[in-house]
């Protein structure tokens, strides 16, 4: 308690409207399970002022229910019916099926408590309505998030498979180009390997060619100059005698 009651003081102090009711409201709360009825009503009707000021209607609708809830427990079955009935119809105006629910179910103990059991069996009918719809919309919510958490996985399963496959293709793009360079080197290779052994075997031929040209003109001094020999010779065995 005395720590909702700083919280209020300290709400009061910033000018905060929605934090001072709520303020309000929760201290309301602790009053009525503490049992003292008058203090919670109190509190209750303090944060009434506030949320009807800051037009929450959801928060007004709540606080109907609590006070009536509230007033049926001091026996008050009036003023307890009656907040009630404007929980219900606050509730039904905004389609909030919880609210809705709680406030059946209250004012169905409430008809029960005074003995007017007929009351007390429609309300808890219309309860049990409303209970069946705030599941059914729970379950549907659940069902939404179920789906939209699947969606999200399998997307990020599919970008996920999407990138492995990115990744497979660099890979195979990356091995190609090794191959390509590869193959590109060893053909540049033979090419030039190619070149020198054609370069050479000119220049063996060049070569060989020359050594030919020079050994031929050697044999043909060595034979002019047999040639001149023998013609030497037979002059010599012309003129001298035998």
């Amino acid at each position: 308690l005395d720590f909702f009651m700083r919280s209020l003081k300290i709400k009061q102090e910033l000018g905060d409207q929605r934090g001072t009711a709520n303020s309000y409201n929760n201290i309301g709360l602790l009053y009525n399970h503490l049992q003292d009825r008058q203090k919670a009503v109190y509190y209750y009707e303090q944060c009434l002022k506030i949320r009807q000021e800051m037009k929450d209607r959801r928060g007004v609708a709540v606080i109907y229910l609590n006070l009536g809830s509230v007033y049926a427990d001091m026996g008050r079955l009036r003023d307890g019916l009656a907040y009630l009935g404007k929980a219900i119809l606050s509730a039904e105006e905004l389609n909030t099926q919880d609210i809705l629910m709680s406030a059946y179910e209250a004012r169905a103990a409430a008809y029960a408590g005074a003995g007017d059991f007929r009351r007390a069996y429609e309300d808890y009918r219309s309860y049990s309505v409303a209970k069946d719809s705030l599941l059914n919309a729970e379950n549907s919510r659940s069902i939404a998030q179920m789906q939209a958490l699947y969606d999200s996985e399998k997307k990020d399963r599919e970008i996920s498979l999407l990138n492995k496959d990115k990744e497979l293709q660099q890979k195979d793009i990356s091995r190609q180009r090794t191959i390509r360079n590869f193959f590109i080197g060893g053909l540049a290779l033979i090419i030039a390997f190619s070149i020198l052994l054609f370069n050479r075997y000119r220049l063996t031929r060049r070569l060989n060619a020359r050594l030919d040209l020079q050994n031929t003109e050697i044999t043909r001094k060595n034979l002019q100059i047999t040639d001149s020999i023998d013609y030497a010779r037979r002059i010599q065995d012309a003129i001298l005698p035998p």
